[in-house]
């Protein structure tokens, strides 16, 4: 445990929370989830490149990440994870909360598909599994960052709208959390290195969806859930999985 923090404190500074940061890495190098945000107070991307390889080094992650920069966050990608995300099934999840329309609604849109495709696959060229790299992305301002990042991270229901506000401000919401508890102390595991000196609950997900959409969405959320069910279960290092829902309503909804 020790070496696992002097590692990230070296890289991020001595106020983070190392087993949270570390399970949101150790997540996305297990294919559980293909990328990860950082956003909490974001270092510059370089350091992020000098925390994986240092942690790859020293055998607490198995893969090649890449950190990918767009604007002014900062992804850790797993690189085959990403590839396989599928953009063609975006339509039936891409959520329209522009501030111009009354209620969210989930709407198809040609142009906004194509603007997505293109950014994601300026992204997925970039990436190279064979190595640590920082990937500078450049995306188009016709892109919606929020739809690009939501995508990335493989939410189920992706928002989009056309200005920088939108129309969520007291909009009853679903808010789910999927929480994976860590094992305890599994000294033989490659990655664990017997850290968990107890079992260990991590937020793997955090996402919302407009209450007005469930039955809409029910499919595409039963799909997701049971994706990341059947991923968990092949993963030795979780015990377990719960999947908790809130009705939210919020004065306001940054995104």
């Amino acid at each position: 445990m020790e070496e696992l923090k002097s590692t990230i404190h070296k890289h991020l500074g001595r106020k983070v929370d190392v087993l949270s940061i570390y399970c949101n890495i150790l997540a996305v190098d297990l294919a559980l989830k293909p990328a990860f945000l950082y956003d909490a107070s974001t270092p510059d991307s370089g350091k992020l490149v000098g925390l994986v390889t240092e942690l790859r080094q020293k055998g607490f992650l198995e893969y090649n990440l890449n950190i990918v920069e767009l604007g002014m966050d900062c992804m850790l990608v797993n690189v085959g994870a990403v590839k396989q995300l599928n953009v063609d099934d975006v339509g039936e999840r891409l959520v329209d909360v522009s501030s111009e329309i009354k209620a969210p609604a989930v709407a198809f849109d040609v142009a906004v598909m194509s603007e997505l495709k293109t950014a994601v696959k300026q992204v997925t060229e970039n990436l190279d599994s064979d190595e640590i790299k920082m990937c500078v992305i450049g995306v188009s301002r016709l892109c919606n960052i929020t739809t690009l990042f939501g995508f990335l991270l493989d939410y189920p229901v992706l928002y989009w709208f056309k200005r920088e506000d939108n129309c969520l401000s007291m909009e009853p919401l679903v808010a789910v959390k999927i929480v994976v508890k860590f094992k305890s102390n599994d000294k033989n595991s490659r990655n664990t290195h017997g850290l968990f000196e107890k079992p260990y609950c991590h937020n793997l997900y955090q996402f919302s969806y407009p209450v007005n959409l469930s039955a809409t969405l029910q499919n595409v959320l039963e799909r997701f859930y049971a994706r990341i069910k059947s991923f968990v279960k092949c993963c030795n290092l979780i015990a377990d999985i719960e999947i908790v829902k809130e009705n939210v309503s919020l004065i306001s909804v940054a995104l």
